[in-house]
This record gives C-alpha cells, sequence and structure tokens, in this order.
C-alpha cells in the first residue's frame, strides 16, 4: 500500500514560515515506472515536485492550470494507456527564511492509503474551486470508493479533440548598468549585446531592443526560460577577458496579462535599485517551476505588494549543478526548408513543391549507410550542411534540391537523412514491397524476388517519370490480367493521391491492406493510409492507423517516428518527446533524424530543449567511458597475455571504439558509452568462460592422462620411457598446479593459462610417444600371435603329412598304381616338397588368422592384463 503521509513525511517543517502559498497539490501512483511524458506535461504547467519514493510523488501547483495538465494526461492516456492513480487536492505551501519548504494537507487526506493502479484515475477533491472545473471540455462524474476522504470527489474525464494547452509563459528584460553617456558604457554594452543578439538567434528566442537600450525576451515555454538562464549563466560566468559581460540586471517575470512590446519594462513595477546586477532575479514560485538544479539565494524582494511566492528572488544553481546541466541543441531550421506556398509533400513533408515534383521520385533504392554518414557529423557541421541547403533552396528552389543531392559532402548527406524519414511513403519503397518474400518489416524487404514482367511494373516506370496517362493504360491493362491484386491497388492510391483525390486514395489502399497475406504488406498500405491522413491534418486518424501498423510489424521504427511527429504537430510536445525518448533508446540513430527533421518545426524549440538531456547523458558517459578505458587497457594486460587469442581481440575493440570520440554526435556518444560497458563486460565473461574451460581441460587432461598411462603401463622396457616419463610428470604437475590456484585473481588466471599451455604440449608429446609405444606393443602381439597361430598350423600339417604321405605311398604300391612305385623311390623328396607347401600354407594362412582375428584378441588381452 502507498502512503501519502509518507511523503509528506519527508518534507521539513519550517518552525516560521515567510511565505504561505495557497494551491493544489497532486499526489500521483503509479503501477511500474512514471512515464517522463507525465513529469514533462506538469512541469510545462507550472507544477514543481515536493518528494518522491518508490512508485509515489506528490506535486504543487500555485496556478490554476493543474487541472488543464491532468486533461492533457488523460487525453495522452487514451493513446498510451497508463496505469496511475491521481489526487488533486487544496494544499498550502510553507517557505521557511531557507527557502526549504512543507506542505500543509488536510489530514484526512494525508492518512490515505493506496493500492497499485491498474489504470489511469484522476480523482478531484471537493475542495477544489468551481471557477476551475469550468474549462471546456472537462467532465467531472461523482465516484464512490472506500478509503477516500468524506465529501464529493469526482472523477476527472476530458474530451479527446480540445485543446487543453497552457498559456503559461514568461518575459525576461535585460537592463544594462552605466551611463548612457560614457564611452565605456557604450562600448562595452555594445560588445555585450552583441554576443547575447547571437546567443538569442541561436536558440530562436524571441526578443526586442527598447528606446533605453534594454533587451526584452519572451519565453514560451519553462524549457525555454531555462535554456535562456543557462545561457545567460554561463555568459556571466565566463573569465574571458576579451569577451567579458558588461553589469546587467536581468528580471524575469510571468507574462500575465502583459504584452510584449518596448513599453513592457515601463510597465513592470518592479524594484529596480534594489536588484543586485549579475543575477537572475525570478518570481520565487519561477525558481521552483525551473527544476530541481535551480534554487533562490538572499532575500525576497515584494514584487506586486507584499512578499508572496511571486516576490522576486536571485536565482542561481544548486551546488553541484553546472551550466552544463540543462540547455539546448543549437540546431536551427533553415528558412528555405521550411517555406513553401504548397500543403506538405506527401513523400518528404517539404512544402516548396507538389508531391509531382518531388526530388525523391528519381530515388531508386533506400539508402541503408546514410544513417551511419550522418552519424560522422558533428553539430556545428550538421548546422553548416542546413545552411548550404538553404542557400542552394533560395537560389534555385527544388533544382537546388536536386543538385544537391547529386552532389557530394555533408549538405548531400543532410539532405538525403531528411527524406529518409518518410521513406516508406516514397515510390523507392513500392519497388521493395512488391518483390519482398519476407513477411516481416523491414528484413522483408532485403529478401526480394525477381521482378515480374507484368503491366504493372511499366505501370510503375511511367508514373515515376511524370507520365501519368501512360501509367493508368498500364495499370488498366494490369487489372484486367490480375483484378484482385494488390499492386493495382497500391499504385491506383499513388496516382489518385497525386491528382488530390485523397479520399479514394485511402480507400484503395484499405482495398489493398485487404488483399495483402504478409503483415509487412498489411502495415505497409497502414502507413500509407496514415501519411496521407497526416498531410490532410487529420492526426488523430494517422495516430490511430500509425500505431496499428506498428501492432502489425513492431519493428516498424518509421511509424513509431511519425507517432510522433503528428503528436507535436496537435501540440502535444511534452508526449511526442516522450515517444522520441523511447525512441532514442531503440536506436540511438534517430537523433540526428529528428534535429533536421522539417516537419517537427512546430515543437523543434521544446525538442532541441527536451534531446538536451539525453545528448547530455551520452556525453558524460562517453567521457566516463574515456578516462574508463586506461582502466579497460590494464585489465585486458592483467588478465591476458599477449599470446592470449582475447587479448589482440580486446585491445582493437577498445581502439575502434575510442575512435568514436573525434565525433560529436548523440550516435557515436551512445555507441562509445554502451560500448565499453558492453567491453567491459564481455571481459569478465571471457574471464569466467575462461576459467570454466580450464577446469574442464583439467577434468578432460585428467581422464586422458589415465588412459595414457594404462596404455603404456605394459611397455616392460623403463630405460627406453625417460621422455614420456618426463612429458607425463610434466603434465600431471601443472595440472595438479592448475587445480590448486585461485583462477579469479589476475596472476593466478595467467599462470593459469601459462600452465595448461605447457600442459597441453606436454600432452601433445605423449599422444606422439602413445603412438610409438602402441605401435611397438601391436606389433609384438601380432608377431606373437602369428607365429603361436604359424606353429599350430604348421605342426598340425607336418603330423597330417607324416601319416598321410606313407598310407598314400602304401595304398598305391599295394594296389599297383605305377606314382605309388614313384613315390616309394622318392619318398625323401616327396616329404621335403610337402614339407614345404605345408610351411607355406601354414604362413599365410597364419597371417590371415591373425589378421582376423587381431582386434578380438588385442582388445581380449589388454582388458585382461592391463588394468
Amino acid at each position: 500500500m502507498h502512503q501519502l503521509s509518507s511523503l509528506v513525511s519527508q518534507l521539513k517543517k519550517a518552525e516560521q514560515s515567510v511565505v504561505v502559498a495557497n494551491g493544489h497539490a497532486v499526489w500521483i501512483v503509479w503501477a511500474e515506472s512514471l512515464s517522463d511524458t507525465v513529469t514533462l506535461t506538469l512541469s510545462s504547467y507550472g507544477g514543481w515536485e515536493l518528494a518522491r519514493e518508490k512508485k509515489q510523488a506528490l506535486w504543487f501547483f500555485p496556478g490554476e492550470d493543474v487541472l488543464r495538465s491532468l486533461a492533457q494526461i488523460f487525453t495522452w492516456s487514451q493513446i498510451h494507456p497508463l496505469a496511475m492513480m491521481v489526487q488533486v487536492f487544496s494544499a498550502n505551501l510553507l517557505i521557511a527564511h531557507d527557502f526549504s519548504f512543507s506542505v500543509a494537507i488536510d489530514p484526512e487526506i494525508v492518512q490515505q492509503k493506496v493500492g497499485t493502479p491498474e489504470t489511469l484515475d484522476i480523482l478531484v477533491a471537493p475542495q477544489v474551486g468551481q471557477g476551475l472545473r469550468r474549462a471546456p471540455g472537462l467532465h467531472f462524474k461523482p465516484v464512490q470508493r472506500a478509503g477516500l476522504p468524506s465529501g464529493e470527489w469526482t472523477r476527472l474525464q476530458a474530451d479527446i479533440g480540445l485543446d487543453y494547452s497552457t498559456a503559461l509563459s514568461w518575459f525576461l528584460i535585460i537592463k544594462p548598468v552605466g551611463n548612457a553617456l560614457d564611452r565605456a558604457f557604450a562600448e562595452g554594452w555594445r560588445m555585450y549585446s552583441a554576443r547575447l543578439k547571437k546567443l538569442f538567434e541561436q536558440i530562436k528566442v524571441n526578443f526586442l531592443y527598447t528606446d533605453n537600450m534594454e533587451i526584452v525576451l519572451y519565453c514560451k515555454t519553462y524549457q525555454m526560460l531555462q535554456a535562456v538562464c543557462m545561457e545567460l549563466m554561463g555568459l556571466m560566468a565566463d573569465k574571458d577577458e576579451h569577451a567579458s559581460s558588461w553589469p546587467c540586471i536581468y528580471l524575469g517575470l510571468e507574462k500575465g496579462h502583459l504584452h510584449f512590446g518596448k513599453e513592457l519594462p515601463k510597465k513592470v513595477n518592479a524594484p529596480w535599485d534594489q536588484l543586485e546586477s549579475d543575477f537572475i532575479h525570478l518570481p520565487l514560485k519561477t525558481v521552483y517551476q525551473l527544476g530541481a538544479s535551480f534554487m533562490p539565494l538572499g532575500t525576497l524582494s515584494p514584487f506586486k505588494g507584499r512578499s508572496s511566492i511571486d516576490s522576486l528572488v536571485k536565482t542561481t544553481l544548486k551546488h553541484g549543478a553546472t551550466s552544463s546541466d540543462m540547455g539546448l541543441l543549437k540546431v536551427l531550421l533553415p528558412h528555405h526548408v521550411l517555406d513553401g506556398d504548397y500543403s506538405p509533400c506527401f513523400y518528404c513533408g517539404l512544402r516548396n513543391h507538389p508531391p509531382s515534383a518531388c526530388p525523391t521520385r528519381v530515388l531508386r533504392n533506400l539508402n541503408e549507410t546514410l544513417h551511419d554518414a550522418l552519424a560522422e557529423l558533428d553539430l556545428e557541421r550538421m548546422q553548416q550542411a542546413l545552411r548550404d541547403i538553404d542557400a542552394k533552396i533560395g537560389e534555385n528552389g527544388v533544382d537546388g534540391i536536386r543538385a544537391v543531392l547529386q552532389g557530394q559532402g555533408d549538405a548531400a548527406v543532410v539532405l538525403a537523412a531528411m527524406f529518409e524519414t518518410n521513406a516508406p511513403s516514397q515510390l523507392r519503397t513500392i519497388r521493395l514491397v512488391w518483390r519482398s518474400k519476407g513477411k516481416d518489416w523491414p528484413r522483408g524487404l532485403r529478401d526480394l524476388a525477381p521482378q515480374e514482367e507484368d503491366a504493372s511494373w511499366s505501370a510503375l516506370h511511367r508514373f515515376r517519370n511524370g507520365d501519368m496517362e501512360t501509367a493508368l493504360r498500364h495499370l488498366e491493362r494490369f487489372v484486367q490480367a490480375s483484378p484482385r491484386h494488390y499492386k493495382s491497388k497500391t499504385l491506383g492510391g499513388f496516382i489518385s493521391m497525386e491528382k488530390g483525390q485523397y479520399k479514394t486514395a485511402l480507400g484503395l489502399w484499405k482495398e489493398a491492406e485487404e488483399f495483402c497475406f504478409t503483415s509487412l504488406h498489411r502495415s505497409y498500405h497502414l502507413y500509407l493510409r496514415a501519411r496521407l491522413h497526416e498531410v490532410m491534418q487529420e492526426y488523430e486518424a494517422a495516430l490511430k492507423l500509425y500505431r496499428a501498423a506498428v501492432d502489425t510489424s513492431p519493428a516498424m521504427l518509421e511509424a513509431v517516428y511519425r507517432q510522433a511527429a503528428c503528436l507535436l504537430k496537435m501540440g502535444f510536445t511534452e508526449q511526442g518527446l516522450g515517444i522520441f525518448m523511447d525512441l532514442l533508446e531503440e536506436d540511438p540513430r534517430f537523433m540526428n533524424l529528428i534535429l533536421i527533421d522539417p516537419e517537427l518545426e512546430r515543437g523543434h524549440l521544446h525538442l532541441m530543449s527536451g534531446l538536451w538531456k539525453p545528448w547530455n547523458q551520452a556525453s558524460k558517459a562517453a567521457k566516463a567511458c574515456i578516462e574508463e578505458s586506461a582502466g579497460l587497457t590494464r585489465t585486458v594486460e592483467q588478465w591476458f597475455a599477449v599470446d592470449h587469442p582475447a587479448h589482440d581481440e580486446f585491445k582493437k575493440r577498445l581502439a575502434d571504439m575510442l575512435k568514436l570520440q573525434d565525433k560529436e554526435n548523440y550516435a557515436h556518444l551512445v555507441r562509445l558509452a554502451k560500448g565499453c560497458e558492453v567491453l567491459s563486460k564481455d571481459i569478465q565473461k571471457r574471464v569466467e568462460k575462461d576459467i570454466r574451460g580450464l577446469r574442464r581441460n583439467c577434468k578432460t587432461m585428467y581422464h586422458e592422462l589415465a588412459t595414457i598411462q594404462n596404455e603404456a603401463a605394459w611397455f616392460p622396457f623403463s630405460r627406453f620411457m625417460g621422455g614420456f616419463n618426463r612429458d607425463f610428470n610434466l603434465c600431471i604437475r601443472e595440472l595438479n598446479a592448475v587445480g590448486r590456484m585461485n583462477l579469479y585473481h589476475p596472476e593466478s588466471f595467467k599462470k593459469g593459462h601459462a600452465a595448461m599451455t605447457l600442459a597441453a604440449q606436454a600432452l601433445e608429446r605423449l599422444r606422439e610417444h602413445l603412438k610409438s609405444l602402441v605401435f611397438i606393443r601391436d606389433a609384438t602381439l601380432y608377431l606373437l600371435l602369428f607365429g603361436k597361430n604359424f606353429l599350430w598350423i604348421e605342426l598340425i600339417c607336418l603330423v597330417s603329412s607324416i601319416a598321410v604321405v606313407p598310407l598314400v605311398t602304401m595304398w598305391g604300391l599295394k594296389t599297383g598304381q605305377p606314382w605309388g612305385h614313384i613315390l616309394d623311390a622318392q619318398k625323401w623328396v616327396i616329404q621335403k616338397v610337402v614339407v614345404i607347401v605345408v610351411s607355406i600354407c601354414a604362413i599365410g594362412g597364419s597371417a590371415i588368422w591373425t589378421t582376423l582375428s587381431f582386434e578380438k584378441k588385442r582388445n581380449k588381452y589388454l582388458a585382461k592384463h592391463i588394468k
């Protein structure tokens, strides 16, 4: 169970409060993790976090936008379901002299306990004023639930189609200190104001000069105010003598009912004489709204009367925080890329040409190496490439785009990357989809069948080259031959889209989806329909179809990207940024596409501020990796000897990673940071694997040595086995040494590998020795068996011949056979011949018999006599 009292107890109770602020507290309880989208939304509407612990947090809102922020979150939950309980109730913020704060809440509310939520549930206390509830689109339904405090609690719901954006914004006035007629003032302020102008143009904040040489800035979001404050603090802290800042008073205030104009400083009733120069003075609540990196300093300067949460206070960074903890990625989209007289092009999103004249029509294939080429550019080179593209488009329009694409250099890479963000909707992808044999996006686009020779390909070729009439004739021929094939619907949809017949195109692509048989083809046509809805500014329909495309093909990251783009176009900047954050976790290379995408113009500045955090984190992680690289080198040297195969492998991987440090690009920074982490883990895994291998090899070698010993045990001539015994003893000694070592110590690990190498070499020599011994043993045993068999055969045959030859001779004499007398006369000669023949036969027979029975008798002998 989650208890609100646990959060309240974290806040230090002030003995004496100098400021008591009325407002509303928001208690949030979540199931797994709190989405960054939720915290960004709450911050954008003027809230800040008071306390947090595991799976619950307490926020405070001094203004009236609290319900609008929750309505925005409710709308977001209809797109991305949230498991979160939210309660809104009245609260007082008590601020002490040291700017620590506590909160006063109804004790009955503080004692609440809630379980883990499963869905989004926004509960509003009865004390929340009716004035806040009158916002259009908000609905409050009575709720009865056990555990809620007394009173008529309601559940907040909101109409999806309405705009709940906040009007919260700020002005920042920079007033130079000194006599305007003084020459030093004029020179110093001129140089410093030039630096300020360059800075403000870089971060794209609206500003103007007043007649009294003041500068007025208009910050539309708290992220912009954060970035401006950080940059100004950096300028004030700059100790460069040649570019030092001029003393100024910096005053920030909420816009409220004021208007952006040259007369603004005169309308602000601020105590200018009491404000210290070279500090940014902000309302106390604004300091809290800027986030945890900022803190108030000094004493409160009453503003608009008495001391309150609107009183001015000097602003500084908390101890340990630096100006690099917050910032803005300084990538500006050039105006010629953004301007144009047409609706956004279906293929590329630019406004300076219709789809029929889009430069992407001539592109043939997807560029899989483009991400890597773009990752080679740092922010400065990327910005310069955008300037070059802008100049070309400004001079030659669409022809300038084609000239850049056909050229070389950074501008060609950046422009090609712009077109790559929406590649699935371009004509070059049709060819791949039609030939695809795979079922999954995007792998299926690489598994292609040969191109068929039918009219659809002729129609596509003519259409790509702008010959619409011929393309339609070829398409009609294909429809007659294959009326239910999806290809005719796909191409027909593109033709209708270029004619401006959007409903027809949507219908054809829907029919094509129904004719498709793989998830790749279905998700492709869902993407096309979603893209057309996006071009038609029907963003809710586009979001649904993009989500359906992702559900059909989860690896279709292009559809995820377009969801975020639609949310930004709808004004859901925080929600779109949240999706981009998740996308960067999946593939860091998308950062480069986000930075240069002209279709993200509406939320570009907010994105540049929001993306600073992951960029800065990646930069810090990469720097830590570079610092750690020396330690990794030592680790490799400590664990692996030079002759170890892993030594050169890990050293090469480390050297390849360190090459990435020369490129200040997010993709390289993430690769470098993750690479060091993975390398460290791989080293540990390799050590553990080798230790297991050493143990296993020891056991295997022991078994093999026992077998060798048994094989060699019969050999009786020990004087001839000196080399064998030396190698055997060496092998046993080294294996025993490995068995006694603590291999989890680097030196022992290296010694273990060296000992195992010696043992393996000795074992190899033992195998060679054993081959000789086995040959001698088998040869000896064979000769013995051969001799035994020969003697037996010879003996049997001789005895038989001694008996048979006389008997045959006697029988021949007795029967009067002529040969009987011959045998009798030549009996000794015949006997000699018989002995020779018998001996030859005995040799052959014993050889055959011994060979056939050798294996069986040898194994029987060894089993009986060798243990």
